[in-house]
């Protein structure tokens, strides 16, 4: 048999493998397809994460991810380049050149002389071009939102519709804070040290209808936290050491929704803030959108009032858990699993009026004919005016775990409650030295992050009952439910959990009792 010479593939050539892989596709089924040694297709899908952050920046004809001969260097050059350009600041090849020398000096502790036949390289290698950079001024001006509002935005809105219009943000949380803790955190940026363990950043995600909220992305401290284990987690989880949104989770996270997309046959666009994690991806399905710099307070509709809703659902959940913990006499806990569980859970008490109203606030919908007193009303007041609406924040229900938690430990103020953590940092704004920190202590602290276990008092084991305890759980909780008058909605989605406890259970049953049988 003639041997099977290897072949040299793009990164695209890569990429369309790994969706077919992802898809379900077996990798000795790829590696026939596409007439490839099967030791090839393994390698790349072990690779997928580098050659996917790769085909992200828009590298796709290249055949080989060769390291550069001082990858350090240009590793850091193109994260200082990256910040710069994010924060609206120029810069030429030749101020390229000399922060080139002076990183590279420090990072190989040697007197560096960089050509510009490497800046030129350097800005192939990672598709740079010199471009005129527009905002100059970096206060948030109403002229520079009005003038992109009026200017820009209707012809990107043209040629879509507004379940297609997506704005994703992030925001920081500390997942663990009551509010007898609140004086200890305030003000707290949460840059690193201990507090960090205490916080994760949450990924938040919805169109411009409301209709349609995006799975949530948390990112954590811990990569196997240990009450993780044999969990089905309800939201994404990635993490890293400071628990902060990353270019490489970002750019993961938007090729993954654009291959979702693809296989829908759907485009949309995505509005989203101009920093350092969120670089420009080449996508096909998602027209990538940057607001203007250092206009997110008053452009971006997930910080007008989304997130504000998340975070109230989230702490009111958080609040009822330590209320029945006191009233039962246990010692209160908020794990991690409990946080995603919690943040999870609110995330579904958002209400598409409130992503709705959050967009048309922010002035990407079109105005009514008609005058509504309401479009001039900020979105707290809105949200308190809308108090009885349902699925909004303020219900008795909420009313009541807050006198419960006064009647526990004292007065405290609700909405400094809820915006604690509205200033802690989500993504890095790095010094000269972070950044060749990072570079040169990449391999390590991501081989650290692999194997790293939370071993803090948060990760206790879980009791998991069995099926037949399952069972009888069901049936008292169903007991419970025909005793009171429970919303439709409440009632079916009970059924739907009991059938598939019950057909679990059965199905258990019946292998269990053929295996025995076989034995005889």
């Amino acid at each position: 048999m003639e041997k099977q010479k290897r072949k040299a593939l793009t990164l695209k050539d890569k990429y369309d493998i790994i969706q077919k892989i992802q898809s379900g596709v077996k990798q000795r089924d790829v590696s026939q397809e596409m007439n490839l040694i099967k030791s090839t297709v393994s390698m790349i899908w072990k690779q997928r994460e580098a050659i996917l952050s790769a085909y992200g920046q828009g590298n796709s004809t290249c055949k080989k991810m060769r390291k550069s001969k001082h990858h350090e260097m240009d590793q850091g050059l193109l994260k200082w380049f990256t910040q710069k350009r994010q924060e609206n600041v120029p810069v030429s090849g030749i101020i390229l050149q000399e922060k080139a020398n002076e990183m590279g000096s420090k990072i190989e502790n040697k007197d560096f002389k960089c050509s510009k036949s490497w800046i030129e390289r350097f800005k192939r290698r990672h598709n740079i071009r010199t471009g005129k950079i527009v905002g100059e001024s970096a206060a948030v001006e109403l002229n520079v939102v009005n003038d992109w509002l009026t200017n820009v935005w209707p012809h990107i809105r043209k040629n879509y519709d507004s379940e297609d219009i997506f704005n994703a943000d992030e925001t920081g949380l500390f997942y663990q804070m009551t509010p007898d803790k609140t004086l200890k955190f305030v003000g707290e940026s949460c840059a690193g040290g201990k507090l960090s363990k205490l916080r994760i950043t949450v990924l938040v995600a919805a169109n411009m209808s409301g209709t349609e909220k995006r799975k949530l992305l948390v990112i954590g401290k811990s990569a196997n936290p240990r009450c993780f284990k044999n969990k089905q987690l309800p939201v994404k989880y990635k993490s890293n050491r400071n628990a902060w949104m990353t270019s490489e989770i970002f750019t993961n996270e938007l090729l993954e929704w654009d291959e979702q997309l693809k296989q829908k046959n759907r485009k949309i666009v995505l509005l989203v803030d101009n920093c350092t994690a969120h670089p420009e991806i080449k996508l096909n399905q998602i027209k990538l959108v940057f607001m203007p710099p250092n206009t997110s307070s008053k452009l971006q509709p997930m910080d007008q009032g989304v997130i504000h809703s998340l975070k109230s659902h989230y702490r009111k959940i958080l609040l009822a858990q330590m209320i029945e913990a006191m009233d039962n006499g246990k010692t209160f806990s908020v794990s991690i699993l409990d946080a995603v569980n919690f943040i999870h859970m609110a995330w579904q008490k958002v209400s598409k009026d409130t992503i709705a109203n959050c967009f048309k606030h922010g002035g990407f919908s079109e105005k009514s004919a008609e005058f509504d007193a309401d479009d001039e009303l900020p979105l707290t007041e809105w949200l308190k005016k809308h108090e009885d609406d349902p699925g909004l924040i303020f219900t008795d229900v909420d009313n009541a775990i807050e006198i419960a938690v006064q009647e526990k430990i004292g007065e405290f103020n609700f909405e400094e409650y809820v915006e604690i953590d509205n200033d802690i940092t989500v993504t890095e704004r790095l010094t000269d030295e972070q950044i060749i920190e990072s570079v040169t202590s990449v391999m390590a602290t991501s081989d650290e992050a692999e194997g790293e276990e939370n071993e803090s008092d948060e990760d206790v084991d879980v009791y998991v009952p069995s099926l037949n305890e399952m069972a009888q759980k069901m049936a008292e909780t169903r007991n419970f439910l025909e005793s009171r008058t429970v919303p439709e909605p409440i009632w079916n989605s009970f059924c739907n959990l009991e059938r598939y406890i019950s057909d679990i259970h059965f199905s258990n049953r019946y292998v269990q009792t053929k295996i025995t049988d076989f034995a005889k």
